[in-house]
């Protein structure tokens, strides 16, 4: 009898833990792995977002595609890739902001498209998140993280935003240490990050 009731105990918390969050009415989830990764950087256009958690995508990895003027760079992306996962930042948002931040990830000019992905926290929750990925027209190969070739390398200044916001959002060491280890392009943006992400006008350049 004892036995049979310490094995529901344990079912019953298997199933909480592994249970999917749903982000309540009016409200959807966005995972976030590049500059929106910071708060400072997705509150110019997306005020009401509010960091949930930090969470993994599994059978993704992070990479660069293409180059941003804006930033002076490659831009962050995820690439599916069996047996690797990712981690990122989970914001609960209004729905009535979905517009914008399809704006600044350019859906409409075919940068990026929509994804939507289920990710975990520590805890083993599930969150079904909207996301975008870049729409390379090559495949990204020659390597990773501290390997990324220099074509696909983003600018000191977008790294910096990353890695502020990997550990705003409290990203694991590990992870963290592999953000630390890509090779920017050296590009000098003749400004801080704080000075650029003041200037709304210029940090919302369209590409």
């Amino acid at each position: 009898m004892l036995k049979r009731l310490l094995f529901c105990c344990v079912l019953v918390f298997q199933i909480a833990a592994s249970a999917k969050i749903m982000p309540g009415r009016g409200k959807f989830w966005y995972f976030a792995y590049g500059s929106n990764l910071l708060d400072k950087r997705i509150h110019i256009n997306n005020p009401s977002a509010v960091r949930q958690t930090n969470a993994k995508l599994q059978g993704y990895r992070l990479d660069f595609a293409g180059f941003s003027r804006r930033w002076g760079g490659a831009v962050a992306t995820i690439e599916p890739e069996e047996g690797t996962h990712m981690w990122g930042a989970v914001w609960k948002m209004d729905t009535d902001q979905i517009d914008s931040l399809d704006r600044q990830e350019g859906v409409k000019d075919g940068v990026y498209q929509v994804l939507h992905v289920n990710v975990t926290d520590a805890a083993g929750s599930t969150y079904n998140c909207r996301t975008y990925r870049y729409n390379a027209k090559e495949p990204l190969t020659g390597g990773t993280y501290s390997k990324i070739p220099q074509a696909r390398r983003p600018s000191p200044i977008y790294l910096e935003t990353i890695l502020r916001g990997a550990n705003q959002s409290s990203l694991p060491k590990s992870y963290i240490d592999k953000l630390s280890s890509i090779p920017s392009n050296g590009h000098d943006s003749g400004m801080t990050l704080d000075q650029f992400l003041n200037r709304p006008a210029l940090v919302n350049k369209k590409d």
